[in-house]
């Protein structure tokens, strides 16, 4: 498995469980401050968040790492001890290096809730049997706080002649492990982690899909934290075990994800234990709201005269092609709403030119609000009247009062709708009345909007 030097992973104390076969505690990890004299300094460096094996299956052979976390506000340092309580003639060792295959401390890194997977020494591997290990860690740049009076020599050894260089710790953690002979029937999740997608992005869901290697039937939990964040800021995917879980970040930056896998007393489909990776998310590309021409769009063919050339298009970053004009070197396109392109014959024959969507000039046009109408009245003062060409009827003219857009308005008089004229901007018709006074009372017209 590939895994990056900054690793994570948020153990959850319900998911924790008590039949691990492999990397099993014999006791809860320790945290130790070395009791400081008076005199002696001491460090903002107080406490570590979590401890422990990168696989919950180790296999002999094999050179896992160890993960470690502190709530610290800036860098640190980590060195990992080893020793096989197996082997009564194993001595304490040292097995993480720096960047340049150094044995001791790490490189700085950040010690703010951003777990760290130790780096191993070239060729070191874990044989079968049990171990203790501790991790040693100081803020970067310092000589340590406390110590226990260990030595390393050139190996990383302490051999107990206190000679060599003596390594001291502003804190240190403890625990214990078992690697195991081989896997056997064990599920495999030794290899990558599948997902359906190897692009990770704010808000768009990926999932899970377990491990390239693993049996039919495993099942797992999801555990995603992303590093910076408090410990706390945790999120259990999933509330019963799965074969496949849904992800979806709700924001960029780098996680860390543990899958959990559901015990399995068979030991054929699955094991009770863990592997964990990191990914990064990135931000999600925002839509354009602009519109502009699109380059797959474009298509080209010989114009009727030399010189010239007939150029089809569609825009991108609109949803209504209709509110916006192209042009090419001052010669505007038209736009069929039929087929929803920009044509037109241009006076060019660069095809590089004109396949180069910067080369259209696209502009927006920004449609005029249509007013709200309010209630409106007609005006009794325009009000006129004359005989209908028919006995009983009266041609009549009016208009509205108050100034409004009468263009927002109908009207009409006793269910006889009235017709406007724009240029004479009056409303007229012949209604079936004579009746002269309920004609010129404005509250007999009924004046309703568009």
């Amino acid at each position: 498995m590939n895994f990056k030097k900054t690793l994570g992973l948020v153990l959850t104390a319900a998911l924790v469980s008590t039949s691990l076969v492999a990397v099993k505690p014999a006791k809860a990890a320790t945290t130790v401050v070395a009791t400081a004299t008076a005199t002696a300094p001491t460090s903002a460096l107080k406490s570590f968040n979590y401890f422990f094996a990168q696989r919950s299956m180790l296999v002999a052979g094999e050179a896992d790492s160890m993960v470690v976390d502190t709530n610290y506000n800036g860098q640190v340092q980590y060195e990992l001890w080893v020793k096989s309580t197996t082997d009564p003639n194993a001595k304490w060792q040292v097995v993480s290096v720096d960047g340049k295959g150094n044995v001791g401390y790490t490189d700085a890194v950040s010690g703010n809730n951003s777990p760290y997977a130790i780096p191993v020494k070239s060729g070191f591997t874990f044989a079968k049997g049990q171990y203790s290990v501790a991790v040693y860690a100081k803020v970067a740049g310092t000589a340590g706080t406390n110590s226990y009076g260990h030595f390393i020599n050139s190996n990383g050894v302490d051999d107990g002649t206190k000679t060599g260089t003596e390594q001291k710790f502003d804190i240190v953690k403890t625990t214990r492990f078992n690697a195991i002979a081989s896997k056997g029937n064990y599920n495999d999740m030794d290899s990558d982690f599948a997902f359906s997608s190897n692009s990770f992005v704010a808000g768009q869901k990926v999932t899970f899909k377990g491990f390239a290697g693993q049996n039919n039937g495993a099942k797992y939990k999801l555990v995603v934290r992303e590093l910076g964040k408090d410990i706390t800021n945790q999120t259990v995917l999933n509330s019963t075990y799965a074969t496949s879980v849904d992800w979806t970040p709700a924001e960029a930056g780098t996680y860390e994800v543990i899958a959990w896998s559901a015990p399995d007393v068979n030991k054929t489909a699955a094991r009770d234990g863990w592997s964990i990776t990191t990914v990064t998310v990135k931000a999600a590309t925002p839509v354009s709201t602009t519109p502009t021409v699109d380059a797959t769009t474009i298509t080209t063919k010989p114009g009727l005269l030399p010189g010239q050339t007939f150029v089809t298009l569609k825009l991108t970053g609109t949803t209504d092609q209709s509110t916006c004009s192209v042009s090419f070197q001052g010669t505007a396109l038209k736009y069929s709403a039929t087929n929803g392109v920009f044509y037109g014959t241009v006076n060019s024959v660069d095809a590089k030119l004109l396949g180069d969507p910067t080369s259209y000039t696209v502009t927006t046009s920004t449609p005029t609000p249509t007013p709200t109408p309010t209630a409106a009245s007609v005006d009794t003062t325009t009000i006129t009247t004359k005989p209908g060409l028919l006995p009983g009827q009266t041609f009549v003219t009016v208009k509205l009062a108050g100034g409004v857009d009468q263009t927002l308005y109908n009207v009409s008089f006793s269910g006889t709708a009235l017709k406007y004229s724009a240029t004479n901007g009056v409303f007229y018709g012949t209604v079936n009345t004579v009746d002269a006074t309920a004609l010129t009372t404005a509250a007999n017209y009924t004046v309703a909007a568009k």
